[in-house]
């Protein structure tokens, strides 16, 4: 499948010498002929491997394709006459992780998916049955760019109600983190004026003070809500050219013994930057990369959540 195909393109290593015949601003047609050069050495591993470069890293940073051409090259990665199509047993044992046991199904999953097949990995309910019984207080907040929370929220709601076929009996506690998309949800919206937020009911909240302020009352105020989940604003990173300090905002406060510590789990974290996420500090600045990995941004990496059900944990 494609995203299996783009998870083993992202992680898989190896070397190229295309680069001569490829000038800067060549048609992604001509690219992607030079792109049939790569060598495939290493891999799959999440690990960087020295003096290589993945093929999504060819794609994107060195031929400097653009998005459509990256992405079907990227899903076609291990098909035969590709590049990568010596990891197609790493392709064939992650499809085969994603299977349903016989006779499940999830209802409702996006057509994308396929009949079968997990939606929400596996990783995510068990970390959230391990904080659970570890008695951890603690608020989960889903962030997307795309339009699939409903879908998400459908299967979570699903887990948290011990209605999920695949996780039928799950602590009662574990109820109060149902999401209601008619309250417990809102959109970002960024722009050369600042921030903005509109949560469900209506409320708008302006400039990076107010918007965080307003986070923090959902989740922890008098009131608290569980789950939430926020809609991030992709015309912006987009418009800034996808730049580390215009994706998805993270208030961060600053760690003490009562302080929430926020993490926030992203595939399209990079290994040597934040890429996606625009992690601020507690005056809104926004915090070096050296200072945020590890401890409020970590890189989700789905070529080991989906085969490790503990991978979170």
């Amino acid at each position: 499948d494609a995203m299996v195909n783009a998870i083993l393109s992202e992680s898989c290593w190896g070397t190229w010498d295309g680069g001569a015949g490829v000038p800067d601003g060549g048609d992604d047609e001509a690219k992607s002929r030079a792109a049939l050069a790569w060598r495939f050495c290493e891999g799959p591993t999440a690990a960087a491997q020295p003096g290589m470069m993945t093929y999504a890293a060819l794609l994107e940073e060195r031929l400097t394709m653009g998005k459509k051409a990256v992405i079907a090259l990227k899903s076609a990665f291990t098909d035969e006459g590709q590049p990568g199509h010596r990891a197609r047993p790493a392709y064939e044992r992650l499809t085969r992780a994603l299977q349903l046991p016989d006779g499940v199904a999830i209802p409702n999953v996006p057509d994308a998916v396929g009949p079968g097949r997990c939606f929400i990995l596996p990783a995510f309910f068990h970390l959230l049955l391990h904080l659970e019984e570890q008695q951890r207080e603690f608020r989960i907040m889903f962030r997307t760019f795309g339009i699939d929370t409903k879908d998400v929220v459908g299967e979570f709601n699903l887990f948290c109600r011990g209605q999920h076929p695949c996780f039928p009996t799950v602590p009662e506690s574990l109820k109060r983190f149902c999401v209601d998309l008619s309250r417990d949800a809102g959109t970002w919206s960024r722009d050369a004026d600042g921030t903005h937020l509109t949560l469900a009911g209506g409320e708008v909240f302006h400039g990076d003070a107010a918007c965080a302020a307003a986070v923090r009352s959902r989740l922890f105020g008098s009131a608290p809500c569980f789950s939430h989940a926020l809609r991030d604003y992709y015309p912006w990173w987009s418009r800034c050219g996808e730049s580390d300090d215009s994706g998805k905002l993270l208030y961060v406060d600053a760690l003490t013994g009562d302080s929430a510590h926020a993490i926030f789990f992203d595939d399209n974290i990079e290994r040597d930057r934040a890429h996606i996420v625009d992690a601020r500090g507690p005056a809104f600045e926004s915090l070096p990369f050296a200072d945020t990995c590890g401890v409020h941004l970590v890189k989700a990496e789905p070529l080991l959540a989906i085969e490790d059900p503990l991978y979170f944990v």
